[in-house]
């Protein structure tokens, strides 16, 4: 084996020595640098969570909050969440939090300067830090329910073994009431993709629970005008056993079906003015591309008596897949204490494919009855609704004949949903 001289050696170490003394001020720095990013980045991960939780809390506020009620709301929550980022070796971090214009959305931002322990080693005395975030309303399945009054006590209520069915849609009530959605009783039973209501519920047969506290849905029909009305079209006031083929126009005092008759309907408009369109005594109605409208006094739909209603909506025009129209207005004649009732009750069947937009009307359903709606974008929209006994409603979100429909179902808007 080969030796080397002592000498040899011990100018080896030396080198040694030297090489390590030159980088150990480099490996300071480095560990110094990892060291104090290291904190950096757990600082901005307590900052990150600090504006997303900030964000969530004031853009979940009800929609009657101002920007104000946002912006305070953001900061209580942020300021409560970064005593882990108040320490002595970093300064408290700076946050900014706007509401942006037109819609209920919290953006916001945060920035910190964190001390850099080994600055004299590697890089300046401070590492800065900031995070940003935005939050917006989460949206609902498309609503194909939908009771707009505010101020009802019971917006959508259920009892008995009434059943409400929704198929791949939601339903909601507007109603700020802490009842706005009931379904009491043991039977009852209410299904659908979401329920929303803007005040609270009660009773446990939902599925799912609705959620509370949502954003009121607007009228989405409100600036769809109201049918022109012509002539008067002349026809017997009440029918009795009759089978007979009828016209669009308007039926002045209503029209009233009954005892067996078999009736059908042209397609066309059909307006109710000043009476109501009533149907009983095992009648039978056939209808294809048709709308009923009510205008007037006393102008409102009453379903009795094992009548049997099979009917499509327009394909086409301003009125394409509206089924059932009303003219927005409450007349004391014909009304019960400022309320206007639709009544389907006593073993009716109704089938429809449109929209039965009745907006300040009320909806009485009951007895041992069935509706099916099929739509693709809305069934029902009106002032409020009530199913008792044996009443079954059931919808189905579909474009069973292929309509060529560009608008859409709303959605309620609720909560709140981080987007970046």
């Amino acid at each position: 084996m080969k030796k080397f001289p002592l000498r040899f050696l011990k100018a080896k170490d030396a080198s040694v020595m030297i090489i390590f003394a030159l980088a150990l001020p480099v490996l300071i720095g480095l560990l110094g640098l990892t060291i104090s990013y290291s904190g950096a980045y757990n600082n901005r991960s307590h900052l990150q969570e600090a504006v997303d939780s900030a964000a969530l809390a004031a853009t979940a506020l009800p929609g009657t909050a101002t920007a104000q009620d946002r912006i305070a709301r953001a900061n209580q929550i942020f300021m409560a969440n970064i005593e882990t980022l108040m320490n002595g070796s970093s300064a408290p971090p700076v946050a900014d939090f706007q509401v942006e214009s037109g819609k209920v959305a919290v953006i916001g931002s945060a920035t910190q300067q964190v001390d850099n322990l080994f600055n004299a080693f590697i890089g300046s005395e401070e590492i800065g830090v900031g995070v940003n975030s935005k939050a917006v309303k989460d949206k609902s399945a498309p609503v194909c329910i939908l009771m707009l009054n505010p101020d009802s006590d019971r917006g959508i209520e259920l009892y008995g073994r009434a059943k409400l069915t929704a198929h791949d849609c939601a339903g909601q009530a507007n109603s700020i009431d802490s009842h706005g959605m009931l379904a009491s009783g043991l039977h009852s039973i209410a299904t659908a993709e979401q329920f929303g209501v803007t005040g609270g519920y009660d009773g446990e047969n939902f599925h799912p629970m609705p959620t509370t506290g949502v954003e009121r849905t607007s009228d989405p029909y409100a600036d769809l005008p109201f049918p022109a009305t012509g002539p008067c079209v002349d026809v017997e006031a009440k029918m009795q056993q009759a089978i007979v083929t009828l016209s669009p126009g308007t039926y002045c005092g209503g029209l009233e079906i009954k005892a067996q008759s078999e009736v059908t309907l042209s397609p066309g408009i059909y307006i109710m003015k000043d009476g109501p369109f009533r149907v009983d005594s095992d009648a039978q109605i056939r209808g294809e591309e048709v709308m009923i409208a009510f205008l007037g006094a006393g102008s409102l739909m009453y379903l009795r008596g094992g009548a049997d209603i099979v009917l499509t909506s327009p394909m086409s025009g301003i009125y394409k897949n509206m089924q059932f129209m009303s003219d927005g207005v409450i007349t004391e004649e014909g009304s019960w204490k400022g309320q206007e009732w639709v009544e389907l009750h006593g073993g009716i069947t109704l089938d429809y494919d449109g929209v039965m937009y009745l907006p300040e009307q009320d909806l009485w359903f009951a007895g041992s009855s069935t509706v099916k709606a099929h739509t693709p974008t809305m069934a029902m929209v009106a002032d409020q609704l009530w199913l008792q006994s044996n009443f079954e409603l059931e919808v189905w979100r579909e474009n069973r004949r292929g309509l060529d429909i560009e608008e859409e179902a709303p959605r309620f808007e609720y909560g709140a949903v981080l987007v970046n």
